[in-house]
């Protein structure tokens, strides 16, 4: 099997939220948005993400199961310098994120 990854879903309680978050407040540009269903959003080349609601993605592999609580996921997004990380992080909280971790150097 090619070792690449195409397309990263994540099921998510509230679609709407899911889809101003990442929309509206950090500005993302959907490469095709269905409004109440899916958003899938280019974040490499090649790459997609995809916002779906967490009962439809449940539903969707059909094993019968209440949608799961998200496990522990990351996605990061690296930028050049501090002051970057610094204006990412406030666009982020802006935006209604939680900053759990504050910023720190990488060794």
């Amino acid at each position: 099997m090619e070792q690449r990854l195409s397309l990263v879903t994540l099921g998510v309680p509230d679609l709407d939220a899911a889809r101003r978050f990442y929309l509206e407040w950090l500005g993302w540009t959907p490469v095709l948005d269905v409004a109440g269903a899916v958003t899938f959003i280019q974040v490499a080349p090649g790459v997609l993400l995809s916002l779906y609601g967490a009962e439809e993605l449940a539903a969707d592999v059909g094993d019968g199961r209440a949608p799961a609580a998200p496990g522990a996921v990351t996605l990061a997004h690296n930028v050049g310098s501090p002051a970057e990380v610094d204006a990412a992080l406030a666009a982020a909280a802006r935006a209604g994120a939680t900053i759990v971790k504050p910023a720190q150097r990488a060794a």
